[in-house]
């Protein structure tokens, strides 16, 4: 979640593919009248990977080169 992503047609949400597994991953979405806002970042549901959040800098853990390059945490 890099930012906040808004969109204005709210009957088809994106999807992203994830960068390690390529299969379709899914995010929270809060409708707001005429757009939606993502409001929790996208999750693979098939290797667990998830994308690096905006405020995600925690200074105990160090991100690999992989993490740093997709935006996303390696899969557990």
């Amino acid at each position: 979640m890099k930012g906040f992503r808004v969109i204005h047609e709210t009957n088809s949400l994106p999807s992203e593919n994830c960068p390690y597994c390529n299969m379709s991953c899914t995010a929270e979405w809060e409708n707001y009248g005429s757009c939606s806002i993502q409001v929790a970042p996208y999750k693979c549901d098939n290797c667990g990977a998830i994308e690096i959040g905006r405020y995600d800098r925690n200074e105990n853990y160090e991100f690999n080169e992989l993490e740093q390059q997709t935006g996303w945490y390696r899969p557990k």
